[in-house]
């Protein structure tokens, strides 16, 4: 599946904007985070102290960001209108605005904070923004598609993905030029240099990969496998782990930088785009764009430790002040211990001072610490001393507890030297038992009754934790008795588990889901159409537009169903009717009859909501090239809707797959 790549080439939104957040210095005391929210125009700040957002800062088309070192400042890359825009940390708000190149997306400030470079994707430039006099001092020309940038520890170098490509260029700040280039796997979009400076870590998109370099030479050291799209990389202060966020993977992969290999891989919500470390370095941040939240993990324990939900209209960055060395603090100050109090006389304690049985008594035995004599007794008949009614000095007394008739529970002293000694006698206890634990229901709903055993005067109740099952009879009783339970239709493809709670004891119901045999329809196509695992596939009857082509379709083993297609001049539209549940929607595309980008957009929704914006079948693939997209669905209305809304031209279908 190819479903992130649309951001680089139509809304042309980069990656790498966290390294300004990245430190081999200490925790910082500056408490927040700047949230970049694409469609919503805002920058949300997050008290990461609480993981609240305590402020919304309006801004035009934010992509990437960066924080000063000092915190006093947030530089956010406004794409849609090719500048810069500068936050007042202190209040919040747009204090200057900057003139860049042509569609900026990401950026990272200088370690000495006098410059901004900025990824002026448009133009395959670097702006260059002098921070003291706010205005754009250069321009650098670039590979092809910069996606990221980051400095060196020391300043002296910038290091610009190209994803286009391929390749790492690498800057001279001091003449302002590329000093040299090094290669990287296919589609690098983010960066990230290691503390030392020693070692560049390149996410790649296409491949799939993250390949660590040699940052002076550019040379090979490792390729790290086993990412989904990766987007952006980011590494805690201390330099022992690596982040990486996984778009079409819902996850994040925690690198080990010792052995460059993945030792962990946490899963966060929809689409991950970007990940910045706190300056203490302990949490991770992650904004997650189609789940509108950003996940918190805890870096020691490579785990999601909060969501922070409904943080703004698609997230898209994140960025946090780079940590900064704060002086250790001098060791305390010994201070003498308290001479002790004077020994009295006679000292006596025991130990320990109290005891509890359950209903059928015991035995104990209680420690005496003491310098004189002393003696014990019982002060209660069902409870005897049997050894250590008297002593002197340090000694110890021994003891038995009758068992307890009642169900009521009781109380009584010893008194052993001097001091009390308490034991609680628990009363008789009440047993309960199911004559079994478990039942199994289909989907169409039904009943069933479990058999309680008790002893008399033992009293329990039932009850059920989930809506769909319910206790018809017998929610409480004393001594044996039966429960009857009833359970409603499941209309969901899942199957569901309940637990009735009888007398302390659980009884578990299984429910089966409801049966869903897959759709697969040829848009445009006729009836009878199988592939080669053997499925028929229906013939489209929802649409009367339909076209074909006898040229060959690359990209797949089953050209047939791409050389028939299904088209609209407006919007494209099937529905279905299935199951409540959880679904996999996959739509396939070929374009035979266009042959230049821009031609054909359109968006794709599935019941109501755009899970493609701004979809173009030769932005994905070439000419007579089959492409496929998968989306997973969540129905709870009974339905599947599938819209092709026209953005430019005609929206088109080959074939569509829910399963």
């Amino acid at each position: 599946m190819r479903f992130y790549k649309f951001k680089h080439n139509f809304f042309n939104l980069g990656k790498g904007l966290l390294l300004a957040a990245i430190s081999t210095a200490a925790v910082s005391a500056q408490p927040y985070a700047y949230v970049a929210n694409t469609t919503g125009f805002t920058i949300s700040v997050v008290n990461i102290k609480n993981d609240s957002v305590v402020a919304s800062i309006a801004v035009p088309g934010p992509s990437g960001l960066a924080v000063t070192r000092d915190g006093s400042s947030v530089y956010v890359a406004s794409e849609s209108a090719n500048s810069v825009a500068v936050i007042g940390a202190g209040s919040n708000s747009v204090v200057a605005t900057i003139g860049v190149g042509s569609n900026p997306t990401t950026l990272a400030i200088s370690p000495n904070g006098s410059q901004v470079y900025v990824v002026a994707q448009g133009s395959n430039q670097i702006s260059v923004i002098d921070t003291a006099s706010k205005s754009m001092v250069a321009s650098i020309p670039v590979g092809l598609r910069p996606t990221s940038v980051a400095f060196s520890p020391d300043g002296s170098k910038a290091f610009v993905t190209n994803l286009w490509s391929g390749s790492v260029s690498v800057i001279d700040t001091n003449s302002r030029s590329v000093s040299s280039s090094f290669n990287t796997d296919s589609g690098p979009s983010a960066i990230a240099i290691s503390q030392d400076g020693r070692t560049a870590y390149v996410a790649n998109e296409y491949s799939g990969t993250v390949t660590v370099h040699d940052s002076s030479s550019g040379s090979l050291k490792a390729t790290i496998s086993g990412f989904s799209f990766p987007t952006s990389v980011a590494i805690t202060p201390d330099g022992a782990k690596a982040f990486v966020t996984n778009a079409n993977g819902s996850s994040v992969s925690v690198i080990n930088t010792s052995s460059n290999t993945v030792v962990a891989t946490p899963a966060v919500g929809a689409f991950p785009t970007s990940v910045a470390i706190s300056p203490d370095g302990s949490r991770a941040y992650v904004t997650n764009e189609y789940s509108f939240s950003v996940s918190v993990l805890d870096t020691g324990s490579n785990s999601v430790v909060n969501t922070m939900g409904r943080i703004g209209l698609y997230p898209y960055a994140v960025a946090m002040m780079p940590p900064v060395r704060q002086a250790l603090a001098p060791p305390p100050v010994p201070v003498p211990a308290p001479a002790p109090p004077p020994t009295p006389a006679c000292s006596y304690s025991i130990s320990p001072g109290s005891a509890s049985f359950n209903w059928n008594g015991g035995s104990g035995s209680v420690a005496v610490s003491s310098n004189c004599n002393w003696n014990a007794s019982s002060n209660v008949a069902w409870m005897q001393i049997t050894a250590g009614q008297s002593g002197n000095g340090n000694g110890s007394v021994n003891f038995t507890v009758n068992p307890n008739g009642s169900t009521s529970a009781t109380s009584g002293t010893l008194t052993i030297a001097g001091q009390t000694f308490t034991v609680d006698l628990a009363g008789v206890a009440c047993s309960y038992s199911l004559s079994t634990g478990s039942a199994s229901i289909g989907s169409g709903g039904g009943g069933g009754n479990v058999t309680v055993a008790a002893q008399s005067g033992c009293g329990w109740s039932a009850s059920s934790d989930s809506a769909w099952l319910s206790i018809s009879s017998g929610s409480s009783g004393n001594g044996s008795g039966t429960v009857a339970f009833s359970a409603t239709s499941n209309n969901s493809t899942a199957s569901q588990i309940g637990t009735l709670t009888i007398g302390g004891q659980k009884f578990t119901v299984s429910q089966a889901g409801v049966g869903f045999a897959a759709i697969r329809l040829s848009a445009g196509g006729v009836a009878g159409l199988t592939d080669a695992n053997g499925n028929v596939w229906l013939a489209d009857t929802q649409q009367g537009n339909h076209a074909e082509t006898t040229s060959a379709i690359s990209g797949t083993n089953m050209p047939a169903l791409y050389q028939k297609e299904s088209w609209s001049t407006g919007t494209l539209q099937y529905q279905f009717s299935v199951p409540n549940g959880s679904f996999t929607v996959k739509l396939h595309f070929a374009e035979f009859y266009l042959t230049q980008r821009g031609q054909r957009v359109f968006n794709i929704v599935i019941n109501g909501t755009t899970v493609f914006p701004g979809f173009d079948i030769l932005a994905q693939t070439s000419p007579n090239s089959a492409v496929d997209e998968t989306f997973p669905i969540t129905v709870n209305n009974g339905q599947i809707t599938i819209q092709l809304v026209p953005i430019t031209g005609s929206p088109k279908l080959s074939g569509l797959q829910i399963y």
